[in-house]
């Protein structure tokens, strides 16, 4: 897959994943596609990421070429969520840089810490609702916590000067982005509804009530190009 522009300054990564059960039950038989984003101010933040299976966390990399950020640019990676489709990545992506500082809500933290063995090496950034942080160049990101949506460390991210918001898996489907049509509303409503229904039913039925209601196709981490 290629990058594609979302507004200024923001773009998303993808990659596709093709003939998987989800939580190795139920099947997809669109795909799926997990989606990071980048923040270009002076500064640059990567929002999200991917699985860490293998060739996924270099089909993100190789995306970064296309948009002109050199990893070792990146200064704030924003966990919104720490499932491992959204952050297995983080093992491929700690040998190639430490130069960045970790932001996420303080469970997010130490669920990092669990994970993936983060030392004294790496920095730590807790969040919550309300906390910002200043790219520069116009870019200022706002943080807002989501709690189960779908796990109790998930946080919303905000990019205050294009409105756009990076909701981690609220807002979407499951489904794998069409080259040509990355954004919903370049859909039919029937192309979308089954995946929406079935994301519903196989992530938030086992989840304690929260403010949003739905997860991933790309609107998991894909903005509205309105907003």
């Amino acid at each position: 897959m290629h990058s594609s522009l979302v507004t200024d300054g923001i773009y998303r990564l993808s990659a596709k994943v093709h003939n998987i059960l989800f939580e190795g039950v139920w099947p997809i038989p669109h795909g799926v596609s997990m989606n990071s984003y980048i923040v270009k101010g002076d500064e640059v933040a990567i929002i999200d990421g991917v699985c860490g299976w293998d060739g996924v966390p270099e089909t993100l990399f190789r995306q970064l070429d296309d948009i002109g950020v050199d990893i070792k640019d990146i200064r704030y990676v924003v966990l919104n969520h720490l499932e491992p489709d959204h952050s297995g990545w983080l093992q491929s992506f700690m040998k190639l840089t430490q130069g960045f500082e970790i932001v996420a809500s303080a469970k997010g933290i130490d669920v990092a810490k669990a994970f993936y063995g983060f030392d004294e090496r790496f920095r730590f950034r807790a969040v919550k609702s309300g906390d910002t942080i200043d790219l520069g160049g116009g870019k200022k990101l706002l943080f807002e916590e989501i709690p189960n949506v779908h796990w109790p460390e998930t946080i919303a991210t905000y990019e205050m000067s294009s409105k756009t918001l990076l909701p981690c898996d609220a807002f979407g489907s499951f489904g794998a982005i069409a080259e040509d049509a990355p954004f919903d509303d370049q859909l039919s409503e029937k192309q979308l509804a089954f995946s929406r229904a079935r994301l519903c039913a196989t992530t938030r039925t086992s989840s304690r009530p929260s403010r949003f209601r739905s997860k991933r196709r790309s609107r998991s981490s894909l903005p509205s190009r309105s907003r």
